[in-house]
């Protein structure tokens, strides 16, 4: 099963508002601070369904961690799954755009500061 390209079109909007919001916070924001930005901008789950899909298509850089792979495989479709193993990049750069405009050592660190968020709040209710 192929995704729709509505799903595509929504990751491409997400990553390139997070593009946005990465630019404005890189020199004077935490990665808990982007991480919420985040969170209170497209959700909890569709920031992880869009780190999901980045690290898949990223599968082979280890400047993303494995227990941060680990912790957002829930969140990938199965159908994305699919098609980034037939098409790998090509599709990832064709439906996305440049995946580069963040730096995998930012993506890391903004995952693991999801992560503690979720954690804490999950406490927290």
């Amino acid at each position: 099963m192929r995704t729709s390209e509505d799903f595509w079109r929504q990751i491409r909007e997400d990553w390139n508002k997070t593009v946005i919001l990465f630019n404005a916070a890189v020199n004077n924001s935490t990665p808990e601070e982007v991480a919420r930005r985040l969170i209170v901008q497209f959700g909890i789950d569709r920031v992880k369904t869009l780190f999901a899909v980045v690290c898949e298509a990223k599968r082979g850089d280890g400047r993303i961690y494995g227990e941060n792979r680990h912790y957002l495989r829930p969140s990938l479709p199965e159908s994305v799954a699919q098609d980034l193993e037939e098409d790998q990049m090509a599709v990832v750069k064709a439906r996305i755009g440049h995946l580069d405009d963040i730096h995998p050592t930012h993506i890391n660190q903004t995952i693991s500061a999801l992560k503690r968020i979720e954690q804490t709040e999950r406490v927290i209710r």
